[in-house]
């Protein structure tokens, strides 16, 4: 497999992965269940892990495709600078979830605070995701 054929592969965990956390977070309030929540956030650790070499596959990918007729270099530019906030903003939320987790696990229970500062980091790291696809 070349490095394009990877990145198109890898690529849909952020996407994906966001989708699943902010519907299992979304289950968790209307449930009122924190094992839910606890695997929306568990979630959001993954999608962070996974964001890693999604990112890391765009540079193989970006020297595949950038002799290509049909694809300019705006374009790869535009998809490489969308693709690095997205990592930014989805590490964000790994770190924030992991440190709400750490804090939370001497009581059992998270913080709503915290919880609800994952939510908005996912939903930005979301819409970032979805825009640099």
């Amino acid at each position: 497999m070349n490095g394009a054929q990877w990145h198109l592969l890898i690529n849909h965990l952020p996407v994906f992965g966001l989708i699943f956390g902010l519907l299992v977070e979304l289950a968790s309030r209307i449930r009122k269940s924190e094992e839910l929540q606890r695997a929306a956030l568990a979630l959001f650790v993954v999608t962070a892990l996974g964001t890693i070499p999604a990112y890391m596959t765009g540079d193989p990918a970006e020297h595949v495709v950038q002799g290509m007729p049909e694809v300019s270099r705006d374009q790869i530019d535009s998809h490489s600078d969308w693709g690095t906030a997205s990592l930014v903003a989805i590490e964000a939320l790994g770190a924030a979830t992991l440190a709400g987790l750490f804090l939370g696990r001497k009581s059992g229970a998270i913080s709503a605070l915290a919880v609800n500062g994952c939510l908005a980091l996912a939903i930005v790291g979301f819409f970032l995701v979805a825009w640099t696809s």
